[in-house]
């Protein structure tokens, strides 16, 4: 891999601003390769040091509550698929490219069966022990609830194929759905569905 290209990844780690992809090959390089780490770490310290060479300015003080209201209030359409913005989850549409190439996956993986839900397989696609975190696919075969549970960190849902029902939202193929650390939700879907799924490691189910 090209140094420029490696000096381009840190950069963008530091600043948080890679795309998937990026994401990817920095993760490979923040395992194995201990320059890289030297790296991202300096560059991180500078960033962290740029907020304080700028003059803070006061908020108002109900900032944060209108801010939540204005967010449970949204409800936006665009590009193809819903776009829900809400205190637990943030929503927006796939790339269709990226879709394509997820679906595709589906069809090399090892499809096992998951023993918690009874008709649910998944396959796993990576497991990052550092941050804790897994890529996977989930596939129902049929009307499924899947096991409750609450979220260690951010969780990503892809929906490939059928639906998906979160609370009273239901999504369909091509819709992301993003949820949050401490969430709590049930999801269920009634046709059968195929997922993309990168949550952590250390998710609590709850029943």
């Amino acid at each position: 891999m090209a140094s420029e290209y490696v000096s381009e990844l840190a950069a963008l780690h530091a600043l948080t601003a890679l795309d998937e992809e990026e994401k990817f090959w920095a993760d490979e390089l923040h395992t194995h390769s201990p320059d890289f780490q030297a790296q991202t770490a300096e560059l991180e310290s500078t960033v962290a040091m740029l907020a304080y060479g700028v003059a803070p300015i006061p908020l108002a003080a109900n900032l944060k509550e209108r801010l939540f209201q204005q967010i449970a209030a949204e409800d936006i359409f665009g590009q193809g698929g819903k776009v829900q913005l809400e205190r637990t989850a943030e929503n927006s549409a796939s790339d269709p490219a990226e879709l394509s190439i997820l679906l595709n996956q589906t069809k090399t993986v090892d499809w096992q069966p998951y023993s918690p839900t009874p008709g649910v397989q998944i396959a796993t696609l990576r497991i990052d022990v550092t941050n804790r975190q897994v890529d996977c696919f989930v596939r129902s075969l049929g009307q499924t609830k899947f096991p409750q549970h609450r979220h260690a960190d951010r969780e990503e849902i892809v929906v490939l194929a059928g639906d998906l029902i979160i609370g009273d939202r239901a999504y369909t193929q091509g819709d992301r759905v993003y949820s949050l650390p401490g969430t709590v939700h049930q999801p269920e879907t009634r046709t059968g569905c195929i997922l993309f799924l990168r949550t952590s490691l250390d998710d609590e189910i709850l029943g």
